[in-house]
């Protein structure tokens, strides 16, 4: 499953689901899908996500990825995943809040690549 976040004005994000209900988690939100954020509760939102980052570990965040072994070969080379921190994850999210909270516009996400 994918979730795609939405505000007026502002460019689509999609995340993968486990990661996007981990998010609204972090701000404090019911993690379910679809759902709208008021104008009103972005602030808490974002200061809510952006405590909640700190205390995760930089390491975390692609629990898929594979740990590099001291000698590899070129074929495990190949099947490595970067690992990407939860505060990476979010930058895109944040971004799409705060321009939210500066045109006062909600934020709503939903299942999906959905073009609405």
């Amino acid at each position: 499953m994918v979730v795609s976040f939405h505000a007026h004005g502002h460019t689509r994000i999609t995340m993968f689901g486990d990661v996007a209900m981990e998010f609204l988690q972090m701000m404090g939100l019911p993690a379910q899908v679809p759902g709208t954020l008021l104008p009103e509760e972005i602030d808490l939102a974002i200061a809510a996500l952006k405590n909640a980052l700190q205390s995760v570990p930089e390491s975390s965040g692609n629990e898929y990825a594979v740990e590099p072994a001291l000698e590899q070969d070129e074929e495990q080379d190949e099947d490595m995943e970067p690992q990407i921190s939860m505060s990476a994850r979010a930058t895109p999210l944040l971004k799409l809040l705060e321009d939210a909270r500066r045109d006062d516009t909600y934020v709503s996400w939903q299942e999906g690549f959905s073009s609405r």
